[in-house]
């Protein structure tokens, strides 16, 4: 188990320090995804902060949303200091949260390229979409 977690940053925190690699398929700590934005990982999963206030993953077809479908205009997805994954409205209403909200740190979510979505600072909240 230590193993799998000592892989999974050090392949992060390689791929952060060389120029050639992107981190399009990660948000961490006080960042936001915004109408339009999206994660991706690889040519097939994508998560993306739909115009009308869903929160997508996408693998072909939708696997997984916050269930935010028209409750809100300019909404964004941000990963809290504490944690937290959750969704708000133009005007600051949380619409959705990942209910992580553990304490303060740094965490990072990331899409995973077994298609799973995943917090970690330690592992606190999963879409539960791992392909098989």
């Amino acid at each position: 188990m230590v193993e799998k977690y000592f892989s999974l940053f050090s392949a992060f925190f390689f791929c952060v320090l060389c120029s050639p690699c992107t981190t399009r398929n990660i948000l961490f700590s006080g960042q936001s995804l915004f109408s339009g934005q999206s994660l991706t990982e690889g040519k097939y999963y994508v998560l993306t902060m739909q115009g009308d206030c869903n929160l997508v993953l996408y693998s072909g077809a939708a696997v997984w949303s916050s269930g935010t479908f028209r409750k809100g205009t300019n909404c964004r997805a941000t990963l809290q200091s504490d944690g937290n994954f959750v969704v708000y409205s133009g005007s600051g209403v949380a619409l959705w949260s990942s209910r992580t909200n553990i304490g303060r740190g740094n965490y990072v979510l990331v899409i995973q390229p077994d298609r799973n979505v995943v917090i970690y600072g330690r592992p606190l909240w999963s879409t539960r979409t791992k392909h098989p």
